[in-house]
């Protein structure tokens, strides 16, 4: 919960917003990164960290690794996010 507030500050977000934009970078990289791999994605295996422009350094835990390298791919993952109209788009 502090990350998330300390971050929303950065964000200039509500903390339920920084929330919702974390869930929202981390399903859209999940249903765009899933079809290549041969298992589900645990949850905690990506971590995101949206920046004010609107990029976001996305990190890859051992346990991602481990299923890319079951599926014999290095996946190149990249993020990004807007807010528009109240609304995050994420990509």
């Amino acid at each position: 919960r502090e990350a998330f507030e300390d971050e929303s500050s950065s964000l200039g977000l509500e903390p339920a917003s920084a929330v919702m934009l974390h869930f929202s970078l981390k399903e859209a990289l999940y249903k765009a990164i899933h079809p290549l791999l041969p298992a589900t994605i645990p949850w905690h295996s990506i971590a995101v960290l949206p920046q004010p422009d609107g990029r976001c350094a996305v990190l890859k835990a051992d346990a991602f690794r481990a299923l890319e390298a079951d599926a014999g791919l290095d996946v190149e993952v990249q993020a990004s996010w807007a807010q528009r109209h109240g609304v995050f788009v994420t990509t």
